[in-house]
């Protein structure tokens, strides 16, 4: 199977499981599809966020909610297919990665704020 033929599904799953997040933290959020220099390239999720932002811990999960997805299909793609594995892997390593408007970046900044509490 071409790799490019499982990506879509791959970015699916990582949507999702930030979809499935706030969800489950009873935030409301809806599809969108994001764009790079104004053409749409992937499909996303947006959350509405309440006044005053969403609580550290909140936002931490729903940031990092989308890698574990990705993670989780990498470790059980790989012993039956590491040609889905793997890339699913890579996107969901990379997307911890902090930078500006991305899940790690997020992430980092919602744990800096749980650090600063404690």
């Amino acid at each position: 199977m071409k790799i490019w033929l499982a990506l879509p599904y791959l970015v699916f799953v990582h949507e999702l499981g930030h979809a499935v997040a706030a969800q489950l933290l009873g935030l409301r959020w809806r599809p969108v599809m994001a764009r790079v220099h104004g053409l749409p390239i992937a499909p996303a999720v947006g959350v509405y966020l309440p006044s005053g932002g969403l609580p550290a811990l909140a936002d931490l999960a729903v940031a990092t909610s989308g890698p574990i997805a990705s993670l989780l299909v990498a470790a059980a793609a790989w012993r039956f297919s590491p040609h889905i594995a793997v890339p699913s892997a890579a996107f969901g390593t990379a997307s911890l990665v902090p930078i500006k408007k991305q899940d790690g970046w997020r992430a980092w900044t919602a744990a800096r704020r749980l650090l600063r509490r404690a």
